[in-house]
């Protein structure tokens, strides 16, 4: 990859959202958060940033509210952050780093936790990531707090993962911080790290590359929540396990002709 300096992070933000800004000398990675609710922006927000040169626009799924959807209100809003963030020139920082993560096991949590700390001498940043379907915000403000008395600035994350929650995305959705198993498992995490801990980073690399992938489409994902209603969660599991044994059924039979 291409060697690139670390700049100081920043932030711009309105009633809605909050933009955090980790610059680079020619690259950019912005993480959204909502103010009050977050959740599935728009592609759109990314197509905008791309005019604004290297810029990767993460949604952090950070803000969960039951049967919210966006909005145009709410695109066109962060279209004007996403501009003014990428229109604001930062300077070239010192950066070392320590990262850690664990595996743990929690109602809603499918299965890491992991924290990037983060110092660029005058500020400190801690990005902590849930693998889990959004947080409850309010969960989200009260590790937000934990991190703040660290001393580091906090960006939580979730990654979406619908594996526990969610699949069909309206139905038996519940996101971390739902269960007291998830705040037992995060803070337990969170009271194990060293915070005085750092690593010099040495050089950052920066590389991308174009890459392919197949998704589940609305319709299958409006079909099982139909079939949800209609057949229950069980029924859903054993439909679940059939599409599972014939797609091992299929696997089998062409390694078996080959």
């Amino acid at each position: 990859g291409e060697n690139i300096a670390a700049m100081k992070p920043y932030q711009v933000s309105n009633e809605r959202f909050t933009v955090t800004v980790f610059p680079f000398e020619r690259f950019r990675l912005m993480v959204v958060s909502g103010n009050e609710v977050i959740d599935d922006l728009s592609s759109e927000i990314q197509e905008f940033a791309d005019a604004f040169g290297d810029v990767l626009v993460v949604d952090a799924h950070n803000a969960h509210r039951k049967g919210y959807e966006v909005t145009r209100e709410d695109i066109n809003t962060l279209k004007l952050l996403v501009e003014k963030a990428a229109r604001i020139e930062s300077e070239k920082s010192v950066l070392s780093c320590s990262f850690t993560k664990k595996q743990v096991h929690a109602a809603n949590i499918c299965d890491y936790l992991a924290l990037l700390l983060l110092d660029y001498g005058d500020v400190k940043y801690a990005l902590f990531m849930i693998d889990s379907n959004n947080i409850r915000k309010g969960f989200r403000l009260k590790i937000e707090r934990f991190l703040r008395e660290k001393g580091f600035q906090p960006v939580v994350i979730s990654t979406d993962n619908h594996l526990k929650t969610g699949l069909p995305p309206k139905l038996e959705y519940y996101p971390a911080g739902e269960d007291k198993s998830d705040h037992q498992a995060v803070f337990s995490f969170l009271q194990s790290v060293d915070f005085a801990r750092m690593e010099d980073t040495g050089t950052v690399t920066y590389t991308k590359r174009e890459v392919e992938l197949n998704v589940i489409g609305n319709t299958f994902l409006e079909n099982l929540e139909r079939a949800t209603v209609k057949l229950g969660k069980k029924g859903i599991y054993v439909f679940i396990l059939v599409l599972a044994l014939q797609l091992v059924a299929a696997v089998g039979l062409t390694v078996f002709a080959i």
